[in-house]
């Protein structure tokens, strides 16, 4: 069961062009994350970055039959209010679609002949909100605490990181967080 605090992320395995796309450019088999804010009349939600930054009841994801997802629990205590005042900060704004091209670069940088790490470059348009910056921010908030994962974490900043990314930092930092809940197809 996902509690307050589980960081998600997930794979649409038959997802749309976007999902394709994401896949592509990130190398990654990921293409959406988000944050288990708690119960919403008594149902488990999860806060993410779609059209705008909205509040999903769980239920929803476990009946998607195309999708995969791997829950982290964060082992870190923090209490209620972070997550509280995470909803509060981006509940409702509009998704960032113009950093997305940002990725489209990271892709090219990271090819050869270049061979780059321009994961803690400046993105280029850094308005909106995408889902893994959401997500992004609070594992910020989790590292306050912790050296390991606030050096894992400091790789990127909040518009540079995707959701493969945020996989990579929760599977790596297994000190901080425990996978607790996965269904792969």
């Amino acid at each position: 069961m996902v509690k307050a605090g589980d960081i998600v992320v997930f794979n649409a395995t038959k997802g749309d062009w976007f999902s394709k796309a994401q896949r592509f450019f990130t190398r990654m088999p990921f293409t959406h994350t988000g944050v288990i804010v708690g119960t919403v009349n008594n149902v488990p939600a999860l806060l993410e970055a779609k059209m705008v930054t909205t509040v999903t009841p769980w239920k929803n994801v476990i009946d998607n039959e195309m999708l995969e997802y791997f829950v982290f629990r964060p082992t870190i205590d923090f209490g209620i209010q972070p997550v509280n005042d995470l909803w509060a900060r981006y509940s409702g704004r509009s998704y960032g679609f113009a950093q997305v091209l940002w990725f489209v670069y990271r892709y090219i940088m990271e090819s050869w002949p270049f061979r780059a790490d321009v994961r803690g470059q400046k993105n280029w348009f850094p308005t909106g909100d995408i889902c893994s910056e959401v997500v992004y921010n609070w594992l910020s908030w989790l590292s306050i605490n912790s050296n390991a994962l606030e050096a894992l974490v400091s790789q990127w900043n909040e518009n540079t990181c995707h959701s493969g990314d945020i996989y990579t930092i929760c599977s790596q930092s297994r000190v901080d967080f425990s996978l607790v809940e996965q269904r792969k197809l």
